[in-house]
């Protein structure tokens, strides 16, 4: 009983979810990575299937944005299990030894409210701004926008997000704290060009976020906009969804493995129950794709 009324309370959620907060098909950029009470069991997915790009009416859609923020919030809180990743520290271990300083972690964790309400395998893009050995390395620790988080920095928050709360630093047991992992490096020029755009990502710390998520206005920003908004030149694929201009996690890995953008490939880390293991650019091509193609194949008519 308490699990056919955990699974009715979670089929109610994704019908108000999908009405209230249509827009945001676009990303899932606003889940929190730290732990948070949750309904004890897992549901089952519901069956996919995208035929439509817009599949709510656009007056719907800017009606309901005025409930996003709310939402979103509710929606980043809930988590069913944590991934598959957080225990496993050899894997991050092997994941901490493939980063270099502006690297992209795209992640999946199917254990969040967010993945079972929004479509697409890779939800949240985080960006590696290095230790305080790999900042010094730079030239740039003693930079008043770095020596403004040495603290946080030395204390483990190595990466930037944009989430609910805004654009913050985190560590790598929250950004970890997935099922599936791939790290994706930008093409740079120079050291100084690097030194510049880590100087610009540490300069948008406390941004608010963007829970319209378009790309078009950066005033506030969402996860996959920060690495845009940042890394401009990497030809990171848009869109044009709901009369505004889409980032979408899923695009940009499906546009590095087909090489339509500068972006490379690093590393690739999955984890189930059992364990975890690291993969190719072979692999990941076959997991990502049949991934999509599964996903793509329900009931549609």
């Amino acid at each position: 009983m308490k699990l056919l009324l955990e699974e009715a309370w979670y089929r109610q959620v994704k019908r108000w979810w999908s009405v209230s907060l249509a827009a945001l098909v676009l990303s899932a950029c606003s889940h929190r990575t730290d732990n948070a009470p949750c309904p004890t069991a897992e549901p089952r997915d519901p069956p996919a299937c995208r035929t439509d790009a817009e599949p709510y009416p656009r007056v719907l859609v800017a009606g309901a944005e005025v409930g996003a923020p709310v939402f979103g919030r509710i929606a980043s809180l809930i988590r069913w299990r944590d991934g598959y990743l957080h225990r496993q520290q050899d894997a991050k271990v092997y994941l901490r030894s493939k980063l270099q300083p502006l690297d992209l972690v795209l992640v999946s964790s199917r254990g969040k409210a967010t993945h079972r309400l929004l479509p697409g395998t890779f939800i949240h893009v985080a960006v590696y701004l290095g230790t305080e050995k790999e900042l010094r390395t730079l030239g740039l620790w003693k930079d008043e926008t770095v020596q403004a988080h040495a603290d946080a920095i030395k204390a483990g928050d190595i990466f930037i997000e944009a989430v609910s709360e805004g654009v913050r630093l985190a560590s790598a047991d929250e950004v970890f704290n997935v099922d599936q992992a791939i790290v994706l490096r930008p093409t740079v020029a120079s050291p100084k060009r690097k030194r510049a755009l880590l100087r610009h990502f540490f300069s948008e710390i406390g941004t608010g976020f963007d829970f319209r998520f378009d790309a078009g206005d950066d005033e506030r920003l969402f996860c996959a906009e920060l690495a845009n908004h940042v890394l401009a030149n990497q030809d990171i694929p848009l869109r044009e969804v709901y009369g505004r201009t889409a980032i979408v996690p899923d695009d940009i890995v499906a546009s590095a493995l087909e090489g339509r953008s500068r972006l490379r490939f690093a590393a690739y880390v999955s984890a189930d129950r059992e364990g975890w293991t690291a993969g190719n650019k072979a692999d990941l091509k076959r997991d990502y794709f049949s991934t999509s193609a599964a996903a793509n194949s329900g009931a549609c008519s």
